[in-house]
């Protein structure tokens, strides 16, 4: 019982805390007016292009970052494309140690010999086969 009053208790807190701070969003009266009267005004242009720039402008570097961040080589840690490259190049590596470690030696001469015949025959030479 008392674990659930205090649970109560600090529901009640948190929703008097919100109610009690100020939402900023909210423009007083004075302040829509004074919005009202810059709209009016001439400014309310420069300002309007000003911001228009200013957004295209974060466009372009939010573009441009990401590009740089994924294509080009860093000085400081590495692209998403050289990580994934030295994973697959490792896991290559790895596949060629395994088949090298559980390869027979018998199965390593016989291709061997294979490949020196095949080159043979290409050079118009007669093999034993």
């Amino acid at each position: 019982m008392a674990l659930e009053e205090e649970i109560m208790t600090a529901d009640q807190e948190s929703e008097k805390e919100e109610v009690e701070q100020k939402n900023f969003d909210d423009l007083t009266d004075e302040e829509i007016e004074s919005v009202k009267e810059l709209e009016a005004s001439a400014w309310w242009e420069v300002l309007l292009k000003c911001m228009k720039k200013r957004v295209e402008k974060q466009d372009e570097n939010i573009l441009v970052l990401a590009k740089d961040n994924c294509f080009n080589a860093k000085t400081e840690g590495f692209s998403f494309y050289e990580v994934l490259w030295a994973f697959t190049q490792g896991m290559g590596e790895m596949e060629r140690l395994v088949k090298v470690i559980t390869t027979d030696p018998e199965d390593v001469r016989k291709a061997q010999e294979a490949l020196k015949n095949a080159e043979a025959m290409m050079r118009g030479e007669k093999t034993s086969e």
